[in-house]
Formats: structure tokens, sequence, C-alpha cells
């Protein structure tokens, strides 16, 4: 008996191990079942190319070509007005400040009072100002003029980002912004060749018109724009001010959103680059003596173009890390070649890698300065990234420029590499502070 008690202890534990072992093999199936059919009704990605957004890319290409018109033309109008040399700095400066004002309050508006409005205001001032620099073609006016247009752009600009912020779908936001930036490698293109061919052919003044045109048909599409509807604060969540009746941080929470100032910051290494680029560039070469200005901006804007879409695409896929070090990379091997560059194969290599290197910097940062905003804060997250490309830009100008007589333009270019490598390893620190913030 004793044994045959066992045998059948035996006999049942036998039977468990085997049920244990098929409830195991089962709950795998299960499990794998279960994450087949979650890839299987994984919802698809959401269009695009949506009428909006191709509204959207199209305004903002008409206003840049407007815009790009201008810087190309307005030096060579200046000086055969009569005007001395060193007032071409005084005209850009004036636009520049203006622009860099105009930012956080326009993407404020933006945000409290709607896009159709600001885009709308803004793109008329461009165009009031456009004719006005054909009516009063007198240097002093045309200093005025500039400042106003400044205000103008900031706005306009500012609120273009938005809707084309709205119009992109969340999980495709790089690759969006991609598309953006591809539409402003174009009008760098296509801008500058208008406008000069218009000047040397039948003067400054039509020039202004034909830039004032672009501006009107920008401003007749953005009337067919559905615009996204901002809700309203409530009371409640409006910012009680202090005991003085001003809010002690009004300038980083109603005019900024503190969450793009990671991408800000990145974006102002970019730009001192840039800065370098578009200032000293010209001037090195005369002095070396190499012919090729035009064919490196022109090699440099069709690289951009390709570019910029296929980075928003990896972006979206990849995360932002491996395409923003990607983008300094180049950035910087581009801005030290140049520091080289006796001869004209150096100085198309150098401007690929430029190409490449501001596409991937410029869609990459601002996709991840708008990448989980919400809609009524997005204008001030837009102009927040736009703030530090601007001050970028003159900044770079700026500082490089005041060691520009002392250690020659090729040395600035490695200072310009050299802060493409700063730019890297504040990403790395700031990337957790941006997720963070998120």
């Amino acid at each position: 008996m004793g044994v045959e008690a066992g045998e059948r202890v035996v006999e049942a534990a036998e039977v468990a191990e085997e049920g244990e072992g098929t409830l195991s093999n089962t709950g795998t199936a299960d499990s794998i079942s279960v994450e087949s059919s979650r890839r299987a009704t994984r919802p698809p990605l959401q269009p695009l190319w949506t009428q909006g957004f191709i509204l959207a890319i199209s305004v903002n290409f008409l206003n840049f070509v407007g815009m790009q018109m201008l810087p190309s033309m307005l030096p060579v109008f200046i000086l055969s007005l009569g005007a001395p040399s060193y007032l071409l700095g005084t005209v850009a400066g004036v636009f520049a400040v203006a622009s860099l004002v105009a930012r956080p309050l326009s993407g404020l508006a933006v945000d409290r009072y709607g896009r159709r409005g600001v885009l709308v205001s803004g793109t008329v001032g461009m165009i009031l100002t456009c004719l006005a620099l054909a009516v009063f073609p007198l240097v002093g006016a045309i200093i005025a003029v500039r400042f106003i247009q400044g205000l103008a752009w900031g706005a306009a600009n500012t609120a273009t980002s938005a809707v084309c912020a709205d119009n992109i779908p969340a999980e495709r936001h790089a690759e969006g912004f991609g598309y953006l930036g591809m539409t402003n490698s174009l009008a760098l293109i296509i801008a500058p060749a208008i406008s000069l061919t218009v000047f040397y052919s039948i003067g400054g003044v039509y020039s202004c018109l034909i830039c004032g045109f672009f501006f009107l048909l920008s401003l007749l599409l953005s009337c067919c724009i559905t615009y996204r509807k901002i809700p309203k604060l409530h009371r409640g969540q409006e910012r009680k001010p202090d005991a003085s009746g001003f809010s002690a941080r009004v300038v980083l929470k109603d005019l900024l959103d503190t969450r793009a100032l990671p991408a800000a910051l990145l974006l102002f290494f970019v730009a001192c680059a840039y800065g370098v680029l578009s200032t000293f560039l010209p001037a090195m070469l005369d002095e070396r003596g190499v012919e090729g200005i035009a064919a490196f901006f022109s090699l440099s804007a069709v690289f951009a173009v390709f570019a910029r879409p296929l980075f928003g695409r990896w972006t979206d896929r990849a995360g932002f890390t491996w395409p923003v070090i990607t983008g300094f990379v180049c950035l910087g091997l581009g801005m030290a070649l140049l520091n080289f560059s006796y001869s004209l194969p150096l100085l198309l290599v150098a401007a690929v890698l430029q190409g490449i290197g501001h596409s991937s910097s410029f869609s990459t940062l601002y996709a991840m300065s708008a990448k989980g905003i919400e809609p009524e804060r997005r204008g001030r997250a837009m102009a927040t990234a736009m703030i530090g490309f601007d001050v970028g830009v003159g900044t770079g100008a700026l500082l490089f420029g005041l060691l520009a007589g002392m250690t020659g333009y090729g040395s600035l270019f490695l200072g310009a590499s050299a802060l493409c490598g700063v730019g890297v390893c504040c990403y790395l620190v700031l990337r957790r502070a941006y997720a963070a913030l998120r």
C-alpha cells in the first residue's frame, strides 16, 4: 500500500509539472499573439500633405521670396543713391533689432488672439513697406522703413511658423518642419536672382514693387487657410500680479515658452556659425582670389533642399539625438574646411557640408521647439526658438567681426567650427533637461 501511494504521489507531481509547462507555453503564445495584434492594430501615420499644410508652406515660401529679395538688392540700391558704405550695416541692423523686438510680442498675440490677425497684419505691413521703399527712394526713409519692416516681418514669420506647426501631425513634426525649411532654401536660391536681375534691368524701384507683389500673393493665400481656434483661458488660469500690480515672471511666462529654451540655445550656436559664414565668406574669398561665391551658396542651398525632408523623417523615426549631432558635425567640418579653401574644389566640398549641416540643424531644432507644445502656447514657443536664431546671427557677425582685424578671416571659421563642438556638448547636457520640461 505504501509503495502504491508513493507511486500515485509521483504520478500526480508529473501531471502537475506537465500542466504548469502547458500553462507556461500557453501564456507565452498568448503574449506573442497580443504583441502581434498590437502591431497589426497600430494606427497608420496621419497624412502630412493636407490642404492646410500645403497652403501654410506656400505662404511661407512666398514670404521668404519677398524677404530674401531685399538683402541682396538694397545694398546696391542704397549705394546707387549716393550713401556711404558704412550705412549698409545700419540698414541691416535696424531690421534685425526690430524683428527681434517683435517676435516675443507676436508670439503672445498669436496665442492670445489667434494666428489670422497677426499673419494678415504682418503681411500687410510688408506690402506697405515695400511700396514705401519704391515711393521714397531716400536713404533716411529707407532706414526708417526697414525698422518698420522688421516689426512686420517678425509678426508675419512668427505667425506663419505657428500656422505650419498647427497643420503638422504630432508624430511627423520633424518631417513637416523639414519641408518648411525646404521652402526657405528654395526662396534663397530664387529670390536674389529675381531681385538683382530686375534691379540691373529696370531699376531698384521696380524690384521693390515686385517684392511687394510676392507678399500680396502670400496675403491672398493666407486668407484661404482654415486656422486653428485657440481656446480662451479661464479667469482662474490667468496669472495674478504681485503687490505692485506687475507679474514678476511676465517675461518668461507670458512672452516666451521656457520649454523651447533648449532648442533656442542650440539654434544660437548654429546661427552664430551662419552669421560668420554670410558676413565674412565673400570678403575672405575675395582676399584669397578664389572665384565661386555664387556656386558655393547655390550648391549649399540645393543640398539643403534635398536634405531637410530626409533629416525630418529620420528625426521622427529615431529621435533628436543623432540628427542633431550629425548636423553639428557636418556644420563644424564645413566651417573648418573653409579655413583651408584656397581653391574651388575644396570650397564646393565645404558647401555640401554646410548645406547638409544647416538643413539638418534647422529642421530638427525647430521641430524640437514645437514638440509637445499646446496649441495655445505654440506661437510663443516658435518665437522663443526664432529669438535664439536672431541673436545668434547678430552675435556671430559682431563678435567675430571684432576678431577679424586681429586674426584674419580664416581663423574666424575655425572659431565657428569650435562653436559647433560646443553646441554638441550643450545638447548632450540639455537633452535630459529638455525631456524633463516636456
